[in-house]
């Protein structure tokens, strides 16, 4: 009678360390895609490491929108709401983070400002309905003198983490400029 209940017992902590094991394995399984607050330093670090930010002004950030061929033209939007998404619009070498994607969205846009050594980047905003998104981007008139010979368009990179958005049929952007001054 002895054995069994020692063979019982051990059977029994067999089968609760084999519990335990299983239901580790579903937690690491849980664990490759990142919290919330994990998302969102992922996201800012991987954009810091891959998408031209603001005017292109270094070789560095010319590169970095190579891998990004989906944002040449002008006034382009995208609205990510997935990994796939984002891996649809993102060429480069390094690996996208598992991002949680179910609170947040990644924006993204390409702009061409006129005379945009002369603007300065402000803020913006985001319109968003199930038939359109716009993200409209607010600068401030700048004069820099050393960029006063520049009469042409420049590129303006622009992406922000917002609250999940909804999904809509399209998506734009667009810029909004102060007065100049009367000088």
């Amino acid at each position: 009678m002895k054995t069994q209940f020692r063979l019982f017992t051990s059977l029994m902590l067999l089968f609760l360390l084999a519990g335990a094991v299983i239901s580790c394995s579903d937690d690491d399984m849980e664990g490759d895609t990142l919290s919330y607050e994990e998302s969102l330093e992922a996201i800012d670090l991987f954009m810091s490491k891959t998408y031209p930010d603001g005017f292109l002004e270094s070789v560095d950030e010319r590169n970095r929108k190579e891998q990004y061929k989906k944002l040449d033209g002008r006034d382009i939007c995208f609205v990510i709401n997935s990994k796939e998404e984002l891996s649809s619009v993102y060429s480069g070498d390094v690996e996208i983070p598992n991002i949680d994607f179910s609170k947040i969205s990644l924006v993204l846009c390409h702009i061409m400002i006129p005379n945009g050594r002369t603007y300065e980047y402000e803020n913006f905003s985001v319109d968003n309905n199930e038939k359109e998104t716009v993200v409209t981007l607010y600068f401030k008139y700048y004069v820099d003198p050393a960029m006063a010979y520049l009469a042409n368009f420049v590129d303006f990179y622009f992406y922000k983490v917002v609250s999940k958005l909804e999904e809509s049929e399209t998506a734009r952007a667009e810029a909004k400029y102060s007065q100049i001054p009367d000088e």
